[in-house]
Parts: structure tokens; C-alpha cells; sequence
């Protein structure tokens, strides 16, 4: 007779992976008034995004109606992602300098830091996000090779994984409350759920068309922004989905 514990293991195992066939469909699309945004950052304090777009080096802040209600200039070139620190400290990935340039909430520069990665020069760094129990910024290297790397804030590289998830990846965000890395690939329309300690733990495929960007809004649900489409999916989850 199977022991209950190996039962329930292999009926949590079958949840887990079957996840990875299901498409989830956004509840709603916010249109946004910024061209070709290529990141997405979420301000918990104010419940509203910071978007960066790869045509013009800016930081835009917008509300949930997807209106502009602050630019801040970013002397950079290729911005392809962006992250708020809880103290308004905003941090942002140039593509093409390879950098990671930091600014204050006014747009003021603090600092700025190369990333260390040999890959072509439109499969570089894409999404960058804060691991706010460690102090740690993660940021995803778009393919060949496809990574993930650790800074600290200081630019003292810490650590670097190489999930082998998707085939690219364009955006990545941390989830205050499961501890968990969602992690967004643009060929393959898909979120992956992982832990550096666990790996992979589920994986969804997302009705989103070229996206680049992901954040957990306070509400719990996935927000997802399409430099295509120059809009914000939402995907809701929830306590549900985060169980």
C-alpha cells in the first residue's frame, strides 16, 4: 500500500506541472501613455508603476488609469528595466552600456555600475528587480547566454544562476509575500514561478503579446506591461493563486 505521504507528494508534483499547459487570460488591459515600454516597476507605498521605454531614456510614472503623472530623465540609452527600492531609490538597466544606473526619487544620479556578461548586444540584460530581504538586485539576462545575476547595491556581483526555464527572458519580479521569483519570457508568452534554493515550482502561460515587463501589485495580481501593444495586462491571482 503507498504511503499517504508519498501519495500526497505525487499528487502535489502532478498540480505542479500541470500548471505549465494552462494559459491564463487577463482580466483587464490598461492602456498606457508611454511608447514602446520595455520594464515595469511597482510602488507599493502609492499603488502605482514606473515604466521605462527603450525609445526615449526616461522613468515615467503612471497611475492605474495608465496616465503619466511624472517623467524623470535618465542619462542612459537602451533602457530595458526598472526597480523601486522601498526607500525611492529607482534602479534601471541599459541594454546597450550594459550598466545599471541608479537615481533618486527627484532623478538625481547616485551611481552606476557595468554588468558583467559577454552576449550579443540585442540578447542582453532586459529585467531587473529587488530582493528586498536580502538587498539584493536580480537581474535577467535575455538569452545566449540566459541568466540571472545578483548584484549587491553597491555593484559587487554575489551570485548567478542559470535556470535553463524558456528559451528567453524578458522581465523578472520579486513576490514579498510567497519568497518567490516570477520570471517572464516574451517568446514564450509564459511566467515561470522559481526560488533559487527550489527551482522551478510552476509555470503559466500568460494571452499577453510580446511582453516585457512584470510586477505583483498590492491586490495580489500579476501585472504584466507589452512594449507591442504599449499597454498593462492584469492577470488575477489573489490569495488563490499564490497558494
Amino acid at each position: 500500500m503507498i504511503n499517504r505521504k508519498v501519495m500526497f507528494l505525487l499528487f502535489l508534483s502532478a498540480v505542479l506541472y500541470a500548471s505549465g499547459d494552462k494559459e491564463i487570460k487577463p482580466s483587464k488591459k490598461i492602456k498606457i501613455a508611454v511608447r514602446e515600454p520595455s520594464g515595469l516597476a511597482y510602488l507599493h507605498d502609492e499603488d502605482c508603476f514606473l515604466v521605462v521605454s527603450d525609445e526615449y531614456p526616461a522613468v515615467y510614472k503612471i497611475n492605474r488609469k495608465g496616465e503619466v503623472l511624472r517623467e524623470i530623465k535618465i542619462d542612459g540609452y537602451d533602457l530595458e528595466g526598472v526597480a523601486a527600492a522601498d526607500d525611492g531609490t529607482i534602479f534601471v538597466v541599459d541594454e546597450k552600456a550594459r550598466e545599471v544606473i541608479s537615481v533618486d526619487p527627484e532623478g538625481n544620479e547616485l551611481s552606476r555600475f557595468d554588468i558583467e556578461i559577454k552576449s550579443p548586444l540585442n540578447s542582453g540584460p532586459e529585467g531587473i528587480c529587488i530582493d528586498i530581504d536580502n538587498k539584493h538586485l536580480y537581474i535577467v539576462n535575455e538569452k545566449n547566454p540566459g541568466m540571472i545575476l545578483v548584484y549587491d547595491f553597491y555593484g559587487n556581483r554575489v551570485k548567478e544562476y542559470t535556470p535553463g526555464l524558456a528559451s528567453d527572458y524578458s522581465g523578472i519580479c520579486y513576490d514579498r509575500s510567497s519568497k518567490m521569483f516570477y520570471i517572464l519570457s516574451d517568446e514564450e508568452s509564459s511566467v515561470f514561478f522559481w526560488t533559487p534554493a527550489s527551482g522551478l515550482s510552476k509555470k503559466y502561460k500568460i494571452a499577453a503579446d510580446n511582453p516585457e515587463g512584470i510586477v505583483i501589485g498590492n491586490d495580489g495580481n500579476i501585472y504584466v506591461v507589452s512594449d507591442k501593444k504599449e499597454l498593462i495586462y492584469v492577470f488575477k491571482q489573489g490569495k488563490e493563486g499564490k497558494k
